[in-house]
This record gives structure tokens, sequence and C-alpha cells, in this order.
């Protein structure tokens, strides 16, 4: 891409008149940069196709059209539809993280749940035995204080025979 843009950029003229200026340094994504003399001087950017036509934009056209034409290194698709589909590839990859994500939490929920019911206590059982505990106690506090009465009587009434 950097040399297609650059044979193009090359075959046209600068406000200044300038040519056979390379537009990009670089050979690929991880070293791309504007060239020098463009960086130092927007008017060495060329736009037009003639000498003595600064202006024009046909030249800009060109270059414009390098985006929408095939690329022979992209395998013969243009750069729209090879961003397209970088885009849309990388909009599928987070897609399905998203989803792989999702389908986790479900199955850590129900992993937890799980474990909850075979180890955990039930509420329900509980409640039952402590209501059958607390009716045991009542019962017994019952006896106990049948058993008082009883001896209190025995022993009163035992107290005034004996006198």
């Amino acid at each position: 891409l950097i040399e297609e843009f650059n044979a193009v950029h090359r075959s046209g003229y600068g406000l200044d008149d300038s040519t056979d200026l390379d537009f990009f340094v670089g050979t690929n994504a991880s070293d791309i940069d504007l060239s020098k003399d463009i960086y130092d001087s927007l008017s060495k950017i060329a736009a037009s196709s003639g000498v003595g036509t600064p202006g024009d934009g046909s030249n800009a056209l060109r270059l414009a059209s390098v985006y929408t034409e095939p690329v022979a290194a992209l395998g013969g698709v243009t750069m729209r539809d090879f961003f397209t589909s970088l885009v849309s590839g990388i909009g599928v990859a987070a897609q399905k993280a998203d989803n792989m994500v999702d389908s986790q939490a479900v199955l850590v929920e129900h992993l937890q749940n799980r474990r909850d019911g075979i180890s955990g206590v039930s509420l329900d059982e509980e409640m039952v035995d402590m209501i059958r505990f607390q009716q045991a106690y009542a019962a017994a506090a019952r006896v106990v204080t049948a058993m008082d009465e009883a001896l209190d009587t025995i022993i009163s009434r035992m107290g005034i025979v004996g006198r």
C-alpha cells in the first residue's frame, strides 16, 4: 500500500511544482510515517497532475482512488473491502468473546447453585427443625414445671402431717 500510494504521489506535482517525492516512508504498518519533505512543507503534497496547474486536484483524486482500487498486496481486494473485512472480523471476535463471558458466568452461577444445594443449608429444613426443637423444649419445660409442682405439693403436705 505504501508503494502504491507513493507511486501515484511521485507522478503528481505539489503547489511548488515539486515532484517525484514519496508521501510515506517505511515498509509496513509498524514503521509507516510521513516523509520528511511532506512533514516539513504541505505544499509538496502532489495534488495536481501537471506542472503549472497547482491545486487542480486531479492527482489528489488518483491518490484517493488508491483506497477503492484493488491492491495486489492485499490479494486483489480494495483497501475499503480489506478494512471492512478487518473491522467485521474484529467485531465478530469481540461478540464471540462477549458470548463466551456470558456463558461462563451462567456456568459459574449454575455450579455455585449446585454446590449450595449439595453442601449448603436448606432454610426450610432448618426452620422445620427449629420449630420441632422449640416444641420439644416447651414440652420439657412443662414436664419440669409439673414435677416442680408435684414436689412442692408433696413437700408442703408432708411438712404439715409431721407436725
